[in-house]
């Protein structure tokens, strides 16, 4: 058998997988999303880097940023998203969704969390329309900052992830005013697993690297499988068989970027991933898997994707339209930071992953920030929360 060149995992599929029980409305809003995913992938595949992202919360927090936005800064948003342009239209197939998928996770015994949240500075109001909408369409919880802003997102976001991704934001610039964060959380088990004693060594051949052993998992089962003179596709069901995980190979000879170009040019197109009337696959080819475990994480630049897509009104100070998110108040909202992070891990038992995305909102360029070095002797004191001082001290010298 000649040596496979690389393996190409389509970025959390798993939580793409349960498709078959959503609403019709949805496919716009997914087909849409696949250009940046695509774009995302492209980026990667350039570079020859691991990548692991979730269209899916990077959908959700789009979503969210569009029920606030106007004008061409919606229309741009709804180009790369598809959101639409109509705010309860969007909050009420969001909600059908995420209902969806959540109960077929239920069923499947997949454990599955989707948050959201809204991060506002204390005393600030959102116009009630946006509040409304955030709330109905993703449940989203409408929180305050308090005195260290990226120290509280970042918090929310580890315990909605269990703690496998630590944070989101790495700070948040003066004049922030308000964030949007959507954050997911995955773990399965396969339908099938794999035996631990059947893992062994074998050699990986990296694009333009040197070979190298990895543990691989082997699985003889039967797996939905298809082809083409381009790729082989597979996909390893997850316990219920709706959730699952689907590998594409590209033939020897044909690099992962050649493959997403293939894509994006429209010159192929990547296997569906089609279930049958009751939302499971029809398992149809007897093979034996031979994958290696892999764990990691990646931080892919948003940003830069939207602006490439052509959504860079959201960025621009002069000409975002944020005005849906609060009431008229001196210089408009624009998008300050865009961020998103994910990690996986696959076993011989299953997959676990996570994702978060932040979005954070203000009203200018905020200043460089002013400077306070401690360089010379200091007076100190430690108060308790009434103010008295249990400790006093003065540093000559550290």
């Amino acid at each position: 058998m000649k040596p496979r060149h690389a393996l190409f995992l389509l970025a959390l599929a798993p939580l793409l997988a349960a498709r078959a029980e959503e609403p019709v409305a949805d496919v716009t809003a997914s087909n849409a999303c696949d250009r940046l995913c695509l774009d995302l992938l492209a980026d990667a595949a350039a570079a020859r880097r691991n990548v692991v992202f979730s269209p899916f919360s990077l959908s959700g927090a789009l979503g969210m940023a569009a029920l606030g936005a106007k004008g061409e800064t919606l229309a741009q948003i709804d180009r790369i998203a598809g959101t639409g342009l109509d705010p309860d239209a969007l909050a009420e197939r969001e909600a059908g969704v995420r209902d969806a998928i959540l109960k077929a996770a239920r069923a499947d015994g997949v454990e599955l969390l989707l948050a959201d949240s809204l991060w506002k500075q204390k005393g600030d109001a959102p116009l009630s329309g946006f509040e409304r909408a955030l709330r109905r369409g993703f449940g989203a919880e409408v929180l305050d900052f308090g005195p260290f802003p990226a120290s509280d997102v970042n918090r929310w976001v580890s315990k909605k992830t269990k703690g496998l991704l630590p944070s989101v934001f790495d700070d948040l610039p003066a004049g922030t005013r308000l964030a949007l964060v959507d954050a997911v959380y995955f773990k399965a088990r396969w339908a099938v697993p794999f035996e631990r004693k059947r893992t062994s060594d074998r050699t990986f051949y990296p694009e333009g690297g040197a070979p190298k052993t990895v543990p691989f998992m082997n699985l003889l089962a039967w797996f939905a499988y298809d082809s083409s003179d381009r790729w082989e596709s597979l996909e390893i069901p997850y316990r219920g068989e709706r959730f699952r995980m689907q590998i594409v190979l590209p033939r020897p000879g044909v690099t992962v970027a050649g493959l997403v170009d293939d894509w994006i040019s429209g010159a192929g197109s990547p296997p569906a991933s089609a279930p049958d009337g009751n939302g499971t696959r029809r398992w149809t080819s007897y093979l034996e898997l031979s994958l290696p475990k892999f764990s990691f994480g990646s931080a892919p630049d948003i940003a830069g994707a939207l602006g490439r897509l052509g959504a860079t009104d959201a960025f621009d100070p002069a000409r975002a339209d944020f005005s849906g998110m609060f009431p008229p108040s001196g210089e408009p909202l624009f998008l300050m930071r865009f961020t998103h992070c994910a990690v996986i891990e696959v076993d011989e038992r299953g997959t676990t992953a996570a994702a978060a995305t932040g979005m954070s909102f203000g009203c200018s360029v905020p200043a460089p920030p002013e400077f306070l070095i401690v360089d010379r002797p200091f007076v100190f004191f430690i108060r308790e929360p009434g103010g008295r001082i249990l400790f006093a001290g003065a540093v000559f010298e550290p």
